[in-house]
């Protein structure tokens, strides 16, 4: 079970992003995927941004099930899983269906809990992660709002 706890959680980051796209592409439209595919990459590239100027490690005695998970991202401040994870449903909450939400809602929080358990991150590390995803997911959807209504004058 933990095995398979850990793939999830690990695998979230690209599962959540993917599953996405193809959400907003059938069920919305594709200027509202664009977005969310640049806001997504903003978002990693703020993360990678933050990640070199805090430089706060990862915590040591990590658990390694893929081999060398932690060799190419040695900070864990703030976490990219979690950031990524509520950028995506802070994003999505005012577009998707309930029931979409709700499988973004239990993969975005497994994530976390994962990468405590296997010691990737502290509970800080995931906090901070989390409180910027939220606020940049937010500020996406408002920057996307705010377009399509300069697009309609």
């Amino acid at each position: 079970m933990s095995i398979i706890l850990y793939k999830i959680g690990y695998y979230s980051i690209f599962i959540i992003p993917v599953s996405t796209v193809i959400y907003l592409y059938f069920a919305t439209n594709i200027y509202l995927t664009l977005y969310y595919i640049c806001y997504w990459i903003s978002n990693h590239f703020i993360n990678t941004l933050l990640k070199h100027i805090i430089k706060h490690p990862r915590p040591s005695h990590s658990v390694n099930i893929i081999e060398n998970d932690s060799k190419y991202d040695p900070y864990g401040m703030p976490s990219g899983h979690a950031q990524h994870c509520l950028f995506t449903l802070s994003f999505l909450i005012e577009f998707a269906n309930k029931y979409f939400i709700v499988g973004v809602y239990i993969l975005s929080f497994l994530a976390p809990i994962q990468r405590l358990h296997y010691r990737k991150h502290t509970i800080t590390q995931l906090f901070v992660g989390c409180v910027f995803g939220t606020l940049i997911g937010q500020c996406s959807y408002l920057l996307y709002k705010n377009s399509n209504k300069m697009l309609e004058l």
